[in-house]
């Protein structure tokens, strides 16, 4: 819930009305009166009860206080972990006509969690965000923070294992094979016992370098090498871009060693979603390398052609005769030609 709001939204959003008014004055002490406002007016906001006292913001318990006549003290001597909260939240749902979920809405909601929701979202912030949304319109009130964590977290772990067994039960013998030389790694060459071993996984992690056709044949050359893995051309089909991303930038940031050593299922998973998607990355590459290339031979051609016109501009057709008939004419009127030099000075 968000900490500070305006005078608007507290009167549109924790504004007691006469029933509600009616319902919290049944109880005696001013601090129960409060509290459970408190508790009724963030249920009706939120679909939820607050995981702790600290959850609610200061001007919505200011504002409440004020309207009951009270000071907004009372909300520290509040019990939240005694019987009197649990009979508050009885209240409470039968007020708003809520109800608590059963362990077959649990299992509705995880089934429906794994097949709607988490093959197009994978951030456990968002995911909770809509399990409340989710809850409130079933008007079940959602399975406490702590449990629903580890409700969320139970149904990414499931999706997992089924979604790699999958693609592993698609991926061919020899396919494998292949996938399995690009985390191979390869010791330095005799003479350099030193040099680190390397990968051909982290050989295909590399960005182009500068523009050149050195570059376009590198490029191409990675291109052939993932295109040699023959993933199916089917592999991913029905599987969100969100999804195969998040297996994509798993591989790309652990090292070979490490995927070496999951198990074979997300093992395969990792690097055939890198290569999938690591084609598309490359081609985007090389059309921009050779949009690139044929720009720069067509400046390299322009600038080459206009220094030719500029040199022809230059170039006086017949100079050297026309110098050779002034020579001769200075010759033949010497008088004319000094009267011309000193005109000129």
């Amino acid at each position: 819930m968000k900490r500070h709001w305006t005078d608007n939204e507290l009167k549109e959003d924790w504004r007691l009305f006469p029933a509600e008014r009616k319902l919290v004055k049944q109880h005696r002490g001013l601090h129960d009166q409060l509290g459970f406002a408190v508790l009724l007016k963030f249920f009706q906001n939120e679909g939820r009860f607050p995981c702790h006292r600290n959850e609610i913001p200061a001007e919505a318990i200011s504002y409440l206080a004020q309207q009951l006549e009270m000071p907004t003290e009372n909300y520290r001597a509040y019990d939240w972990n005694g019987r009197s909260i649990k009979r508050h939240r009885a209240k409470i749902r039968a007020f708003t006509k809520f109800r608590q979920a059963t362990a077959q809405d649990i299992q509705e909601l995880k089934t429906w969690l794994g097949a709607k929701i988490v093959p197009y979202q994978r951030q456990v912030e968002a995911l909770i965000d809509i399990v409340y949304d989710h809850c409130r319109a079933l008007r079940i009130e959602p399975p406490t923070g702590d449990r629903l964590r580890r409700l969320i977290h139970s149904v990414l772990a499931s999706y997992d294992d089924q979604f790699c067994h999958d693609i592993l039960g698609k991926l061919m013998a020899e396919t494998r094979k292949r996938l399995d030389t690009l985390v191979a790694t390869t010791a330095g060459s005799e003479g350099e016992s030193s040099a680190p071993e390397r990968s051909i996984l982290q050989d295909l992690k590399l960005d182009p370098g500068r523009l050149s056709l050195e570059t376009i044949r590198d490029e191409l050359a990675k291109l052939e090498r993932l295109r040699a893995c023959s993933l199916p051309a089917d592999l991913f089909r029905g599987i969100s871009l969100h999804i195969l991303e998040t297996y994509r930038q798993r591989a790309v940031a652990e090292e070979s060693y490490e995927i070496r050593r999951h198990p074979e299922a997300l093992r395969f998973t990792l690097l055939a979603s890198f290569c999938w998607t690591r084609q598309q990355e490359i081609i985007d590459a090389l059309v921009e390398l050779v949009i690139g290339t044929v720009h720069h031979i067509k400046t390299h051609a322009e600038n080459r052609v206009t220094k030719s016109v500029i040199a022809d501009i230059r170039r006086v057709s017949g100079k050297t005769e026309l110098l050779f008939k002034l020579s001769e004419a200075a010759l033949a009127q010497p008088a004319a030609a000094s009267c011309t030099k000193c005109c000129t000075q």
